[in-house]
């Protein structure tokens, strides 16, 4: 699974701010966080295995630690994908559970594959700095009932 979006934490700059080591961000910048980057960088701790599928991979990570953490729509230092703080998405618990109700009734009623002979995975299009599916790549799905 890859991210939708390559930077999140898109913020406008309503007065100028200058950072402690001098940095300056003048009105009207737009500055956001570069979230793809940062969550497929193999140097950080937790992502050394970032090229390889592991279905277990926070589960472990959750074993580990208090099991509050590495939640699907947990908050931390060093997760920004639903940014933080005060500015962190409301609605992302909610997001959470509609995801999982529509992949039990994708998973449950219908068998679903890429047609045979074609890639093992298709090519993303990009535009701007979202990252989405081809959606011309044609997907097998039947009916498990019938």
């Amino acid at each position: 699974m890859h991210l939708r979006d390559a930077i999140t934490v898109q913020r406008f700059a309503m007065t100028p701010y200058t950072f402690k080591d001098g940095f300056h961000v003048p009105t009207g910048t737009v500055v956001s966080f570069p979230n793809l980057r940062y969550n497929t960088d193999p140097t950080r701790p937790f992502t050394p295995e970032v090229g390889t599928f592991d279905g277990k991979r926070w589960l472990r990570r959750r074993a580990k630690f208090d099991t509050s953490k590495f939640q699907f729509a947990s908050t931390a230092e060093d997760a920004f994908d639903w940014g933080a703080g005060l500015h962190a998405c409301p609605g992302r618990f909610m997001a959470e559970i509609t995801i999982k109700l529509i992949l039990i009734c994708l998973v449950t009623k219908y068998d679903m594959k890429l047609p045979d002979g074609g890639p093992e995975r298709p090519a993303e299009s990009r535009q701007f700095m979202h990252l989405s599916p081809d959606t011309s790549t044609l997907v097998m799905v039947r009916d498990i009932k019938g």
